[in-house]
């Protein structure tokens, strides 16, 4: 059983990887004798003693869908973290709506929230946060279109549905492209430097993903590597014991690549950061 005390998680022999959209990944390291990415995610937990069930929840959605089945995010807000879990039917048609909320509602308050099941969505997710009550779930959907994947949001509560989020995913080398993506949008303007969202340090990538958002823009980088992730807590102002533990450990995390982002706005030609966020599976 996952407790606040008992939290090092160790690489298994031939384990596999995924990354922020459930998809395989080889990593860039040996893995024997490595902690598992999900020590991230205890970490963040283990700074609340209040924050058991969070363990607890883990360790039910690995007993009913399997390891690494479950992606998660840690999102910043000016050093308050929130979580987020995200469900992807990649592997497995029984990951659904109704029976996610069966499980959460063992230590959570959940809304009545419902989705006709026959129809064709890839993922779902729910906020996590110390309130332990969740009111709505995020409902994507996806395609390829030509050379280009792209994937689209909903949030549903018991109430409503409202469109969320678009988001379309370019190889890193299409900078061109990129640009020409953030560049079309109100919530930008033709003076700001490009290298304040596409961060130099953190081009070095597999993949990246612009969003275009309800009230501001997302920019997600896939796939980088330790140093670069470190650089990307510290630039964004994650909590000290955070950051230190991944130093501590960072040997024991240097063979994954990490998936983060941000969301934006520009102000008088200055850049705001919303939120920020970084993934991992459990």
């Amino acid at each position: 059983m996952l407790t606040l005390i008992n939290i090092m998680e160790y690489v298994k022999d031939n384990e596999i990887f995924y990354d922020y959209v459930l998809a395989k990944y080889s990593p860039i390291k040996e893995t024997r004798n490595k902690l598992r990415i999900s020590n991230i995610l205890f970490k963040s937990f283990k700074e609340n003693p209040k924050n058991q069930d969070f363990f607890n929840i883990v360790g039910k959605i690995r007993n009913e869908i399997g390891l690494n089945q479950t992606v998660w995010g840690i999102k910043n807000f000016e050093k308050n973290l929130k979580w987020e879990f995200y469900f992807y039917r990649h592997y497995n048609k029984n990951i659904n709506l109704r029976n996610l909320i069966k499980i959460f509602n063992k230590y959570f308050k959940v809304e009545d929230l419902k989705i006709d099941e026959n129809l064709n969505y890839v993922m779902f997710s729910f906020d996590i946060d110390e309130n332990k009550i969740i009111k709505e779930t995020h409902i994507y959907f996806e395609k390829f279109f030509l050379n280009s994947f792209q994937a689209w949001s909903y949030q549903l509560s018991s109430q409503n549905i409202e469109f969320e989020n678009h988001y379309e995913f370019f190889n890193s080398v299409q900078y061109k492209d990129i640009v020409k993506k953030i560049m079309s949008s109100p919530f930008i303007t033709s003076k700001i430097n490009i290298s304040q969202i596409l961060y130099p340090e953190l081009m070095e990538c597999k993949s990246i993903c612009i969003a275009s958002k309800r009230n501001v823009n997302g920019v997600y980088f896939q796939g980088i590597n330790i140093n670069q992730f470190l650089f990307f807590l510290k630039e964004f102002n994650y909590p000290t014991y955070l950051v230190e533990f991944i130093e501590k450990n960072q040997n024991l995390l240097d063979y994954i690549l990490y998936d983060i982002g941000f969301d934006y706005s520009i102000n008088n030609n200055k850049l705001f950061i919303k939120k920020s966020g970084f993934y991992g599976t459990f």
